[in-house]
């Protein structure tokens, strides 16, 4: 995400979107190999994981849960810190989870 120009917050914002998307795969898919990819162009830093089983039930939680709730804020933190997150099942069988994280346009930054 250096090599594009992401400002330091949007750094900072990736680095945890990203700790967060792991830390929630090896949570819900113990046991499962994981892999990952990631893939930066002047528009956008894209990140794929690809996992075993289905996550997708787990992917659907939009909303932060109440105060007194154990957990179940991952997913809601991720769709605030990465505007593009999708799910999908492959033809192999396996999952996908895919994080876009565009790059701002100057008029954005302003």
């Amino acid at each position: 995400a250096k090599t594009a120009p992401f400002s330091q917050d949007e750094l900072d914002d990736i680095a945890l979107a990203m700790s967060e998307a792991f830390t929630n795969l090896v949570q819900y898919a113990p046991g499962y190999r994981i892999r990952g990819v990631c893939e930066v162009t002047p528009s956008q830093m894209e990140v794929r994981f690809e996992v075993e089983k289905s996550i997708a039930r787990y992917m659907g939680q939009r909303q932060f849960p109440n105060d007194l709730a154990h957990g179940g804020r991952g997913i809601p933190l991720l769709n605030l810190l990465i505007p593009t997150i999708d799910v999908r099942e492959r033809q192999d069988g396996t999952w996908e989870l895919r994080l876009v994280k565009p790059v701002a346009t100057r008029k954005e930054q302003s």
